[in-house]
C-alpha cells in the first residue's frame, strides 16, 4: 500500500535563518560578589539609572547574575541604606535602622542555632 504518488521526493529543509546568536560567557567566571562589586552595582543602578542589560554589559557579567544581585542585595529599594553588617563587616543595603546583619550572616546564625 503507497501513500504517497511515485513522482514524490523529499528535499532536506533549509536551514533556519532564525538561529540563536551565539551565547557569549562572561569574562568573570563566576566570580564571587566583593564590596566593590556591590559599590559598582548599586552606583550603577542608583546613581545613573542603568538597566540590568546595561550593567551586565559594564561588570562583565550575565543579565540573570545581575538581576539576583539586585534583588539579593535591596539595590532598588528607595528605602535602603548601606550600612556594615555587624557580624561580617561587609556592606549590605539594609531595609530600616534594626536590620544590622546581612542575609548571609543571618543565614548562617540560623543554622549555628538550630
Amino acid at each position: 500500500m503507497t501513500f504517497m504518488p511515485k513522482h514524490a521526493s523529499f528535499e532536506a529543509a533549509p536551514e533556519s535563518r532564525d538561529t540563536a546568536p551565539p551565547v557569549v560567557k562572561p569574562s568573570n567566571g563566576g566570580e564571587v560578589w566583593t564590596e566593590d562589586h556591590i559599590l559598582t552595582l548599586a552606583r550603577l543602578v542608583r546613581e545613573e539609572g542603568l538597566s540590568n542589560g546595561e550593567v551586565a554589559h559594564r561588570m562583565g557579567r550575565t543579565e540573570t547574575s545581575i538581576v539576583t544581585a539586585v534583588s539579593r542585595y535591596s539595590v532598588r529599594d528607595p528605602k535602603a541604606r548601606l550600612r556594615a553588617c555587624m557580624t561580617c563587616k561587609r556592606p549590605f543595603f539594609s531595609l530600616h535602622i534594626g536590620h544590622r546583619i546581612c542575609g548571609k550572616c543571618r543565614v548562617r546564625h540560623q543554622f549555628e542555632c538550630t
